[in-house]
């Protein structure tokens, strides 16, 4: 499971594509207000009713369901502009280019933007080679560890989430920006284990801070039957 280092570089450029993007002109505002950087959950919690989901067809086919509010949207890394951003962050990262470039070849991987407010959710299904939650998480904190631009020391905590025990890590990434000069963002990743499949959701925010919306998005986190 080689995916996670790949996730990092991969976001941090794509954070750098979406702040480039004019944001579209919404409907309605979106406003926000930060909180509290979150930690374990004690207790499960039950099945929490759905958010209206703004586009459900990003997480179409996958052994998964995610709810996301109004406002996000498929990040399409096809498109000419996204395809531009990640080349060039590529070029100015040459030390993480074929780990965002292997990634981008994954079919499991599923990214959504939120281009008002410039946050990014990575969200990727892989078989779980038969691990317990815990061996796969002492793997993916050796790997995030690697990740060029991560300099603090990383923790996996514990949570409990409807859909099941989990693991947690905050992640700070910096990274040289095409332009020159750097960026640095937040990442809050969660890792999950049903029978033979493994999730790992990545929120990315460009400003730091947490998501205000992010523990009611994880909380709608559902494997298929």
């Amino acid at each position: 499971m080689r995916q996670p280092l790949a996730i990092a570089a991969l976001i941090t450029a794509l954070v750098a594509g979406c702040a480039s993007t004019p944001a579209p002109s919404p409907s309605v505002a979106v406003v926000e207000t930060a909180s509290p950087a979150p930690t374990a959950r004690p207790t499960a919690k039950p099945t929490p009713t759905p958010l209206p989901t703004a586009s459900p067809g990003i997480f179409a086919g996958q052994p998964y369901t995610l709810d996301l509010p109004e406002g996000w949207e498929s990040f399409d890394l096809t498109s000419a502009d996204h395809s531009a951003s990640l080349d060039a962050f590529a070029k100015a990262n040459p030390g993480v280019a074929g780990a965002m470039q292997a990634l981008l070849k994954t079919p499991g991987v599923r990214i959504a933007a939120n281009f008002l407010l410039g946050d990014v959710i990575v969200v990727l299904a892989l078989p779980s080679q038969g691990l317990p939650l815990d061996s796969l998480g002492t793997s993916l904190t050796a790997q995030f560890k690697n990740v060029p631009g991560v300099g603090q020391k990383l923790v996996a905590k514990p949570v409990k989430l409807p859909v099941g025990d989990a693991l947690h890590w905050n992640i700070s990434v910096s990274s040289n920006q095409a332009g020159g000069g750097t960026i640095k963002v937040s990442e809050s990743i969660y890792l999950v284990i049903d029978g033979t499949t493994a999730v790992i959701v990545e929120f990315v925010m460009p400003q730091g801070g947490v998501l205000p919306s992010e523990s009611k998005i994880i909380d709608t986190l559902q494997f298929k039957p």
